[in-house]
């Protein structure tokens, strides 16, 4: 089949083929900028000079909430059920408070992520997060009130 391009009071107008698949391929390229996440959402870290212990993780969560620092001591850590991957964590603060921060896994699943990356961040995070350290911390204030915290970044 063979289509010709038609004129009309000075115009080309388009044959219809050709307009729907323009109109397809914009729903397309829409559903592809919703259903994948941007590379601010992927997690990313960073190695030291010797490239040999990472020292800053970022892009933990969605980033959904209002960020805020936490300065404090690793306190106490806790692990999903197999024991690799920490799922919470305890901060001492210098005035004593303790705060409860969770610990978002949802980008284990992330398809951009490689499993060297994955590994490198699983073990910063051991690493980074080890009881007793001193840390600073990016959160994300969720919830009422902002109760709830969400680790975003750690360094």
């Amino acid at each position: 089949m063979r289509e010709h391009l038609h004129q009309r009071q000075g115009q080309v107008q388009e044959p219809a083929g050709v307009r729907v698949l323009r109109v397809l391929l914009a729903l397309l390229v829409i559903a592809l900028t919703w259903a994948t996440p941007s590379l601010a959402e992927v997690p990313q870290y960073e190695l030291d000079t010797a490239s040999s212990r990472t020292v800053r993780i970022r892009g933990l969560s969605s980033g959904q909430c209002q960020k805020d620092t936490v300065q404090g001591r690793v306190a106490k850590r806790e692990f999903d059920e197999r024991g690799l991957v920490i799922t919470g964590l305890v901060i001492e603060q210098a005035s004593g408070a303790r705060l409860y921060i969770n610990v978002d896994r949802s980008w284990l699943d992330s398809p951009q992520l490689t499993m060297v990356a994955r590994n490198q961040i699983l073990m910063g995070l051991q690493t980074l997060l080890k009881e007793g350290r001193q840390v600073d911390l990016v959160v994300g204030r969720c919830g009422a009130a902002g109760r709830v915290l969400i680790l975003e970044e750690v360094t």
